[in-house]
């Protein structure tokens, strides 16, 4: 008599376990790998939805500019909530703010990327939480949507210039044809790695970089209480002897233009400070 093959039952007991479990951790889990009881999901795609049809996308009375762009990123995600839960806000929110609020040593106004907005609402989420209270879903999507754009207007900005957002309204991303910033932002919200993709899109030519940086001096200098006075007087030239030519001489070495030399006589206006004028000193970049 043949006896049964008890053995096998164990597997097959935890492949059933397999199919049945993990369905519904990742139902449970939803698009954004936290706590998704769709309620944001639906009043996010009722938004979208109803801005559609309309000239100017607006939310909380700011302009969404990236407005034929941020319906279709929406609809690849099943209009699943890029940076917010029924809970809260993902980690990554806060790495987006970080570099937004950084973007002044760029020459960029954060303000341009609805950063007041973005902390307003951010706050009342955390009060909300703080107090145990019921989320807002309409807190949620509005916050979720400046997030987006603020996100894909920065990286434009980054990678072909700042240009008016009035003027721009939903062209903007044509400027830029050879980067995909949907896909761009999908990759580095997937990832957790919006803050990397962020610094990656900065040009990093030397030209570039230089700009950066005597930017952030220039601001230190119009900080300082000992910054150089403005110039006066006449046009100054190679071989001139006036009492201009030591305040030029003091607001070049201030600016990093002209290096110092204790032997270096004060008087006249000679080769090394016509070099530091036009820029040509090769030791001052």
């Amino acid at each position: 008599m043949l006896k049964p093959k008890t053995h096998i039952f164990p597997g097959l007991l935890l492949i059933i376990v397999l199919l049945v479990v993990f369905p519904m951790l990742f139902q449970a889990r939803g698009l954004a790998g936290t706590k998704d009881s769709g309620l944001v999901r639906d009043h996010l795609k009722k938004t979208i939805e109803s801005v559609l049809s309309q000239n100017h996308f607006t939310c909380r009375g700011e302009l969404i500019c990236g407005a034929s762009q941020i319906p279709l990123f929406y609809e690849q995600r099943g209009f699943s909530p890029a940076w917010c839960t029924d809970d809260g806000v993902l980690p990554q929110t806060r790495s987006l703010i970080e570099e937004i609020t950084g973007a002044y040593a760029d020459g960029l106004r954060p303000d341009d990327y609805h950063l007041a907005g973005i902390v307003n609402l951010l706050r009342e989420v955390e009060k909300r939480q703080a107090m145990e209270e019921v989320m807002d879903p309409e807190i949620l999507v509005d916050l979720d949507l400046l997030l987006t754009d603020a996100f894909m207007l920065y990286s434009s900005h980054l990678l072909a210039g700042r240009v008016n957002p009035e003027t721009m309204h939903t062209d903007w991303i044509v400027e830029i044809p050879a980067n995909d910033l949907i896909g761009t932002l999908q990759s580095a919200l997937a990832s957790n790695q919006v803050k990397e993709t962020l610094r990656g899109l900065r040009p990093h030519n030397p030209g570039y970089l230089g700009l950066r940086k005597y930017l952030a001096q220039y601001r230190r200098l119009a900080k300082s209480p000992s910054r150089p006075s403005p110039l006066t007087g006449k046009i100054l030239r190679k071989g001139d002897r006036t009492t201009s030519v030591q305040p030029l001489r003091e607001r070049l070495t201030a600016l990093g233009d002209l290096v110092r030399s204790d032997q270096e006589q004060e008087d006249p206006f000679d080769e090394r400070l016509e070099q530091a004028v036009s820029g040509s000193r090769k030791d001052t970049v």
